[in-house]
């Protein structure tokens, strides 16, 4: 599982909508993977979820922030999916 530090490391708004794109494609591959491989999903479902967590403490712009709690529950949904 990988770690992501906490810190004062602000992520900038352009930044963040690549993030976002990359978190969407994160959660693309965990449903991909769902059916065909529960173990790699379950896993990177886990590390997307510390990630879309991690930019989301460190994004200061309220409306990136809701964008990324979308993608954040979308990986939650993702976890708990493939915990099943």
């Amino acid at each position: 599982m990988t770690t992501f530090a906490p810190g004062d490391t602000d992520i900038l708004p352009t930044q963040t909508n690549t993030q976002i794109q990359r978190l969407q494609a994160l959660n693309n591959k965990i449903l991909q993977l769902c059916d065909s491989s529960p173990l790699r999903a379950l896993s990177l479902a886990e590390t997307t979820v510390e990630y879309a967590r991690f930019l989301y403490r460190n994004t200061a712009a309220p409306e990136l922030q809701s964008a990324l709690s979308a993608e954040l529950a979308q990986a939650l949904r993702l976890l708990a999916h493939s915990r099943l």
